[in-house]
């Protein structure tokens, strides 16, 4: 079994080109990345990031309940 590294990239306040290269240069060697998504709007992640994956690059979208409603 071969083991990975996990890495948390925060994408700012919503701006694309307000990442961090460190953030931009760990997106572009990532095989596999995974950000969230609401149920009904497209992930806002995953437009900030998209311009930073490496070709080949395997997106997985986790549905999170975006909502102040606590039930």
């Amino acid at each position: 079994m071969r083991t990975g590294t996990l890495y948390g990239i925060g994408v700012g306040p919503g701006d694309p080109e307000l990442i961090t290269v460190k953030g931009a240069v760990i997106l572009a060697r990532c095989r596999h990345v995974f950000v969230p998504k609401s149920k009904i709007m497209e992930s806002e992640v995953l437009s900030i990031t998209k311009r930073y994956l490496g070709r080949g690059a395997c997106i997985h979208e986790l549905q999170f309940p975006m909502t102040a409603d606590q039930d």
